[in-house]
């Protein structure tokens, strides 16, 4: 090998781990800001319609039923990462989870809880 081949392939090597590396710091950055975005996102959903979801818990759950799940069904189709919407007392105590719609028992909610760590609630 001459002596301008391996000048030439040093620099190749040191650009591409170059290009390599500012990749994986843009990766990096991105999936922060996304996260950081869904955050957000999730937040201010969650704030905009923990009113209107706990009024019309208080109003249909018991009376009207099919109107409150209509109602929670149009909620969790406003947002395409939302899966799942549930009421809990200040007490800590579910009243609430819209996993009902699906047939879950009880146990099988309670046990996905303990998994899960995001969870949209509010105190009613």
């Amino acid at each position: 090998m001459s002596f301008r081949t391996k000048i030439i392939s040093h620099i190749n090597i040191l650009l591409f781990v170059f290009m390599m590396s500012l990749a994986s710091i843009l990766v990096h950055l991105r999936a922060k800001e996304i996260k950081n975005t869904m955050k957000k996102d999730a937040q201010t959903f969650a704030t905009l319609t923990a009113g209107p979801l706990c009024d019309s818990y208080e109003n249909y759950y018991e009376s009207g039923y099919f109107k409150f799940r209509e109602f929670v069904l149009s909620l969790l189709s406003l947002e395409k990462e939302l899966t799942r919407v549930a009421i809990y007392t200040v007490d800590g105590k579910r009243v609430f989870d819209s996993y009902e719609f699906e047939g879950k028992e009880i146990e099988e909610i309670e046990g996905k809880e303990k998994d899960q760590h995001h969870n949209y609630s509010r105190g009613s």
